[in-house]
C-alpha cells in the first residue's frame, strides 16, 4: 500500500466514525422526540380532563344557583300571594 493509500484509508475511517456519531445522534433525538411526544400526549390528555371537570363544576353550580333562584323566587311570590290574600279577606271581611 502506497502512503496514498494509507491516507485514502486513514480519511475513510474517520468519515465511518463521524457517520457513525451522526447515526447515534439521531437515533438520540428521535427517541427524545417520542418521548416528549408521548409527554405531551399525556398532558393533553390531563388538559382535557381537568376542562372536563372544570365544566362539570360550572354546571353544577350554575344549577344550584338557579334552583336557589327558583325556591327564592316561590317564598318571594309566596309570600307576596299570602299578604294579598291577607289584604282581600281584610277588605271582604
Amino acid at each position: 500500500m502506497t502512503e496514498d493509500d494509507l491516507e485514502a484509508a486513514l480519511i475513510a475511517a474517520k468519515l465511518k466514525h463521524v457517520i457513525d456519531l451522526l447515526r447515534m445522534d439521531i437515533k438520540g433525538l428521535r427517541a427524545d422526540m417520542n418521548h416528549r411526544d408521548e409527554l405531551y400526549g399525556f398532558r393533553v390528555v390531563e388538559l382535557e380532563k381537568a376542562r372536563e371537570d372544570h365544566e362539570d363544576r360550572i354546571r353544577e353550580a350554575t344549577k344550584g344557583v338557579t334552583q336557589f333562584k327558583v325556591w327564592s323566587g316561590f317564598s318571594t311570590g309566596g309570600g307576596v300571594m299570602g299578604l294579598l290574600a291577607l289584604l282581600k279577606s281584610w277588605l271582604a271581611g
